[in-house]
């Protein structure tokens, strides 16, 4: 006859099991990292290319030796105001890079960019490539300050929509980090080239028209900001996200050296799982592609809801996970600079239709409206917040509220002759020759 139990032993092995429930969980969370996520809507896209019109791979014949390089950084300062304008210098240095300048033209005028070599390569390689593509995009600047002192308005134009170009065709070639970091620099040095080109210069209202039309063609304005983060997410899953990839340095040693050289009698779980890590720096790579046609606003608004908890990640057994995808988050945040070129864009095409409005009826408007829809399409709308283009008319300057989405008024420039004001983005319609280091001079 089978023995029964006694109700106080069912209960002790009853309170046993159902205690040891939540510890099995726990270590169920604590070491099974979840199965891969599908990430195949992050893929770059494939597109034909017509091999004419993409200037890569000759692109990277634009390059300078260390001599070279250096010997042009003088023509930085004179252009950054820090030292008087040497036009013998100036004219010298054109002329021994006549080669590299006419290389530039020639892939500025081009349509159909795209990097050509894996997004690793490509990285490693063209960080120096693009430290050249900049000096030379200077001495651009420089040529177009040359034909402003000799009054050639036209030609000194023409050298910013080249800059403006140059900046907009590498931002479109799929590429991350350097190039694009050097594309808003690029675009920034052919707004001021511009800007103070009309500024110099006594310029008519055919050649503004001409200008005004080629600033709205749609190679300059397009936003290729959600393939640039595709091109990014593809980078890091290249790469891995593996212990081994993490930046050392950004962390004490022996924190350091717990991460990468995990014990092996215990396990990495408990800190580390690779598909929820690979997971979360997916959805902030979506977050970021969703939002990649908003407001700067909404792009960071949408980036920073994507970043989980801490605590949560520790909870879960992914601390050092966490950490690393912190770190790579960074760098959706630096390609701020596509919303910075798109609202220097906004600005000089204004700056264009204001002078037209200008020479027409021999005084500024009074307000934005008086420009619709003789010499603009529609008011100008702020990429950083979504709102018009601000002009304070009683001083004369037009403005984007900036990376920091404050309002400050419209500052003048911290430097004449630049368009920052600190967050701000300003053009001056009369700005103060007295204080700006002209090159007549």
């Amino acid at each position: 006859m089978r023995k029964e139990l006694p109700i106080r032993q069912i209960w002790k092995t009853l309170v046993l099991v159902l205690g040891g429930l939540p510890f099995a969980w726990l270590l169920v969370i604590l070491l099974v990292d979840p199965l891969p996520s599908d990430d195949s809507d992050l893929v770059l896209p494939g597109r034909q290319v017509d091999s004419e019109q993409n200037p890569y791979p000759e692109i990277r014949n634009i390059s300078l030796s260390r001599d070279e390089y250096n010997e042009i950084f003088p023509v930085t300062q004179m252009l950054e105001k820090e030292k008087p304008f040497d036009v013998a210098l100036v004219q010298n240095l054109l002329k021994s890079h006549a080669t590299e300048l006419g290389r530039f033209k020639a892939y500025a005028e081009m349509v159909d960019w795209k990097q050509d070599q894996p997004l690793g390569q490509t990285t490693n390689s063209d960080f120096e490539y693009a430290s050249h593509w900049f000096r030379i995009a200077y001495l651009k600047w420089a040529q177009a300050t040359l034909f402003t002192i000799y009054g050639d308005a036209e030609s000194a134009l023409d050298e910013a929509l080249e800059l403006l170009q140059f900046g907009a065709g590498l931002s479109s070639a799929d590429n991350p980090l350097a190039p694009v970091f050097c594309a808003s620099e690029i675009s920034e040095i052919g707004a001021l080239t511009l800007v103070e080109s009309i500024d110099n210069c006594v310029v008519d209202s055919d050649i503004l028209a001409g200008l005004a039309a080629k600033l709205d063609r749609p190679g300059l304005l397009r936003n290729n900001l959600a393939n640039v983060v595709r091109a990014e997410y593809t980078l890091i899953a290249e790469r891995g996200m593996d212990r081994a990839t993490f930046d050392r340095e950004t962390r004490p040693s022996w924190e350091a050296n717990w991460i990468t050289k995990t014990p092996s009698w215990l396990p990495s779980r408990l800190v580390y799982k690779p598909n929820l890590s690979r997971s979360l720096c997916a959805a902030y790579h979506r977050a970021a592609i969703r939002n990649s046609e908003e407001t700067c606003q909404a792009y960071f608004s949408a980036i920073e809801a994507a970043i989980p908890e801490a605590w949560e990640q520790s909870i879960i057994g992914n601390s050092f996970g966490f950490e690393m995808f912190r770190k790579r988050m960074q760098f959706l945040r630096t390609y701020h600079g596509s919303f910075v070129t798109r609202s220097e864009l906004a600005l000089i095409r204004l700056r264009v239709a204001m002078e037209r409005y200008r020479l027409e009826h021999g005084d500024w408007p009074k307000d934005l409206g008086s420009l619709v829809p003789k010499f603009l399409g529609e008011i100008p709308i702020d990429p950083m917040d979504g709102k018009s283009i601000r002009f304070d008319p009683k001083r004369r300057l037009i403005y984007s509220v900036g990376l920091n989405l404050v309002d400050d008024g419209g500052m003048a420039p911290d430097v004449p002759g630049t368009l920052r004001s600190r967050e701000e983005i300003v053009i001056e319609l009369e700005p103060d020759c007295r204080n700006r280091s002209s090159p007549r001079g």
